[in-house]
């Protein structure tokens, strides 16, 4: 049985980006499957997971278990919230190689994916139910928003790694990869201040989309077979539904006016 829609729900914004956020966990999920093992740049594991085998096949259970149910509307609240434990819990492996993290960008990269994609499902927990407050799930947008400007500034530090990236049709490669890292910058400010959260957050899907059909297309009907090609473009459509739904959530508000709502709540006293 389905969960009631609540009034966040049933905007486009966060339909989409439920559907697109299921739709990657199933893919996410079929290519676990097939390698048998952890691949470099498959969220959440990294690819020195220890138990590789064992991991690789919970997650092809369970991440398409858990796609499925937020495309059935089934349980989104407790489906949403498990997700991003799971893809919390895959994303902290990535500590084990802490100084890569720290000093590579690549590596810093697919640490925070998964991170920033549990922090849509949280998002997507809280759409779920009617609430006032929720400081989990507020916190989550914040740190999705820390995640955009790290990005961002990662964008400026490595132009050069991030341009030689890019295919030989895509002209001004390092204008390209800079005018990408100022829209992660201008993004993840404005979801932090709250005020813009919501065009911010539908500018980044919009970036994100463009991505997908610019960088990652291309490269998969190119080879069908590239494993990597095809991961990256769902990792950017899953990114695309991240930010439909940080898009859909309401303010973060301060904790200024969290007391004086409270306060309000209480009759002034």
């Amino acid at each position: 049985m389905g969960t009631p829609p609540t009034h966040a729900l049933k905007m486009p914004r966060a339909f989409f980006g439920r559907v697109i956020l299921g739709a990657s966990m199933i893919a996410f999920g079929v290519e676990y499957a097939l390698a048998g093992h952890p691949l470099d740049g498959l969220p959440p594991l990294p690819w020195f997971s220890p138990m590789p085998g064992t991991l690789a096949l919970v997650l092809s259970i369970l991440l398409p278990v858990l796609g499925v149910a937020l495309l059935a509307r089934f349980r989104i609240r407790e489906s949403s919230f498990i997700l991003g434990i799971v893809l919390m819990a895959g994303a902290s492996q990535h500590l084990l190689h802490l100084t890569d993290v720290l000093h590579d960008p690549m590596a810093r990269n697919r640490f925070l994916i998964p991170v920033a994609l549990a922090c849509a499902a949280f998002v997507l927990c809280r759409l779920a139910v009617q609430t006032e407050r929720n400081y989990l799930f507020l916190a989550a947008r914040a740190l999705f928003a820390f995640i955009l400007i790290s990005f961002g500034i990662n964008h400026f530090l490595y132009a050069g790694l991030f341009a030689a990236q890019l295919p030989d049709n895509i002209i001004l490669h390092l204008i390209c990869v800079r005018f990408s890292g100022a829209c992660f910058i201008a993004a993840g400010l404005g979801i932090l201040s709250g005020y813009l959260a919501r065009p911010a957050a539908l500018l980044l899907g919009i970036m994100f989309t463009i991505w997908f059909f610019v960088l990652d297309v291309p490269a998969i009907r190119a080879d069908r077979l590239d494993a990597n090609a095809r991961i990256h473009g769902e990792v950017v459509l899953a990114l695309v539904g991240a930010a439909l739904l940080m898009a859909t959530s309401p303010k973060v508000p301060s904790l200024h006016e969290d007391v004086g709502i409270d306060r309000m709540s209480r009759g002034g006293r």
